[in-house]
Protein backbone atom coordinates (compact mmCIF):
# COMPACT_ATOMS: atom_id res chain seq x y z
CA UNK A 1 0.00 0.00 0.00
CA UNK A 2 0.66 3.56 -0.63
CA UNK A 3 1.50 6.38 2.12
CA UNK A 4 -1.05 7.89 3.63
CA UNK A 5 -3.46 5.14 1.79
CA UNK A 6 -6.22 3.35 3.83
CA UNK A 7 -5.45 -0.18 4.31
CA UNK A 8 -8.43 -0.76 6.14
CA UNK A 9 -12.45 1.15 5.82
CA UNK A 10 -13.43 -0.57 9.10
CA UNK A 11 -12.58 -4.13 11.26
CA UNK A 12 -15.04 -5.93 9.33
CA UNK A 13 -12.59 -5.17 5.91
CA UNK A 14 -9.68 -5.98 7.82
CA UNK A 15 -11.06 -9.15 9.28
CA UNK A 16 -12.28 -10.41 5.39
CA UNK A 17 -8.62 -8.68 4.22
CA UNK A 18 -6.78 -10.67 6.30
CA UNK A 19 -8.78 -14.45 6.04
CA UNK A 20 -8.62 -13.60 2.49
CA UNK A 21 -4.64 -12.92 2.11
CA UNK A 22 -3.50 -15.60 5.04
CA UNK A 23 -6.29 -17.65 5.62
CA UNK A 24 -8.40 -17.78 9.08
CA UNK A 25 -4.80 -18.89 10.57
CA UNK A 26 -3.71 -15.39 9.63
CA UNK A 27 -5.43 -13.67 12.03
CA UNK A 28 -3.45 -15.60 14.83
CA UNK A 29 -0.07 -14.67 13.86
CA UNK A 30 2.38 -13.40 16.32
CA UNK A 31 0.19 -14.28 18.89
CA UNK A 32 2.78 -16.82 20.39
CA UNK A 33 5.30 -14.08 21.21
CA UNK A 34 2.86 -11.66 22.89
CA UNK A 35 1.52 -14.38 24.99
CA UNK A 36 5.31 -14.91 26.03
CA UNK A 37 5.69 -11.69 26.96
CA UNK A 38 2.13 -10.90 28.60
CA UNK A 39 2.16 -14.31 30.96
CA UNK A 40 4.60 -13.71 32.77
CA UNK A 41 4.19 -10.48 33.76
CA UNK A 42 0.59 -11.16 34.89
CA UNK A 43 1.60 -14.13 36.63
CA UNK A 44 4.01 -12.07 38.72
CA UNK A 45 1.35 -9.75 39.27
CA UNK A 46 -0.90 -12.04 40.48
CA UNK A 47 1.89 -13.83 42.43
CA UNK A 48 2.42 -10.42 44.15
CA UNK A 49 -1.17 -9.67 44.64
CA UNK A 50 -2.18 -13.17 46.52
CA UNK A 51 1.16 -12.70 48.34
CA UNK A 52 0.03 -9.43 49.80
CA UNK A 53 -3.98 -10.02 50.09
CA UNK A 54 -2.59 -13.19 52.35
CA UNK A 55 -0.37 -10.99 54.24
CA UNK A 56 -2.85 -7.65 54.82
CA UNK A 57 -6.45 -9.76 55.54
CA UNK A 58 -7.10 -9.81 59.06
CA UNK A 59 -8.32 -13.35 60.51
CA UNK A 60 -12.08 -12.46 60.38
CA UNK A 61 -11.50 -12.24 56.86
CA UNK A 62 -11.68 -8.21 56.61
CA UNK A 63 -9.68 -6.39 53.71
CA UNK A 64 -10.00 -2.40 54.30
CA UNK A 65 -9.90 -0.38 51.23
CA UNK A 66 -6.50 1.41 51.70
CA UNK A 67 -4.75 -2.11 52.47
CA UNK A 68 -6.57 -3.38 49.37
CA UNK A 69 -4.80 -0.16 47.18
CA UNK A 70 -1.52 -1.43 48.67
CA UNK A 71 -2.15 -5.02 47.88
CA UNK A 72 -2.73 -3.60 44.06
CA UNK A 73 0.13 -0.77 44.19
CA UNK A 74 2.47 -3.82 45.55
CA UNK A 75 1.38 -5.99 42.45
CA UNK A 76 1.74 -3.66 40.31
CA UNK A 77 5.03 -2.31 41.41
CA UNK A 78 7.15 -5.99 41.25
CA UNK A 79 5.46 -6.53 38.04
CA UNK A 80 7.37 -3.38 36.89
CA UNK A 81 10.80 -4.06 38.81
CA UNK A 82 10.97 -7.85 37.35
CA UNK A 83 9.52 -6.95 34.17
CA UNK A 84 11.37 -4.13 32.64
CA UNK A 85 14.53 -5.95 31.46
CA UNK A 86 12.48 -7.74 29.23
CA UNK A 87 10.60 -4.66 27.85
CA UNK A 88 13.85 -2.94 27.63
CA UNK A 89 15.41 -5.87 25.47
CA UNK A 90 12.11 -6.45 23.66
CA UNK A 91 12.23 -2.53 22.22
CA UNK A 92 16.05 -2.54 21.61
CA UNK A 93 15.81 -5.32 19.51
CA UNK A 94 12.82 -3.54 17.75
CA UNK A 95 14.36 -0.88 16.84
CA UNK A 96 17.53 -2.73 15.71
CA UNK A 97 15.53 -4.49 13.49
CA UNK A 98 13.96 -1.19 11.90
CA UNK A 99 17.47 -0.30 11.47
CA UNK A 100 18.59 -0.53 7.93
CA UNK A 101 22.50 0.46 8.61
CA UNK A 102 24.98 -0.68 11.14
CA UNK A 103 25.57 -3.71 13.23
CA UNK A 104 22.76 -5.63 14.35
CA UNK A 105 22.40 -6.81 18.02
CA UNK A 106 20.89 -9.72 19.70
CA UNK A 107 19.11 -9.62 22.98
CA UNK A 108 22.68 -10.64 24.83
CA UNK A 109 24.54 -7.93 23.12
CA UNK A 110 21.90 -5.57 24.63
CA UNK A 111 22.08 -6.83 28.34
CA UNK A 112 25.94 -6.75 27.72
CA UNK A 113 25.13 -3.32 26.95
CA UNK A 114 23.17 -1.86 29.35
CA UNK A 115 23.95 -4.14 32.39
CA UNK A 116 22.00 -4.38 35.37
CA UNK A 117 21.95 -0.62 36.34
CA UNK A 118 21.04 -0.01 32.77
CA UNK A 119 17.73 -1.42 32.89
CA UNK A 120 16.15 0.66 35.59
CA UNK A 121 18.49 3.87 34.79
CA UNK A 122 14.79 5.45 33.64
CA UNK A 123 11.98 3.90 35.56
CA UNK A 124 11.36 6.84 37.14
CA UNK A 125 10.39 8.37 33.69
CA UNK A 126 7.85 5.55 32.32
Amino acid sequence: SLAGEIMYRNSFHCFAKVVRGEGFFGLYRGLLPQLMGVSPEKAIKLAANFTMRDLLTSKDGNLPLWKECIVGGSGGACQVIFTNPLEIVKIRLQVAGEMTEGTRTGAVGVIRELGFSGFYKYISYQ
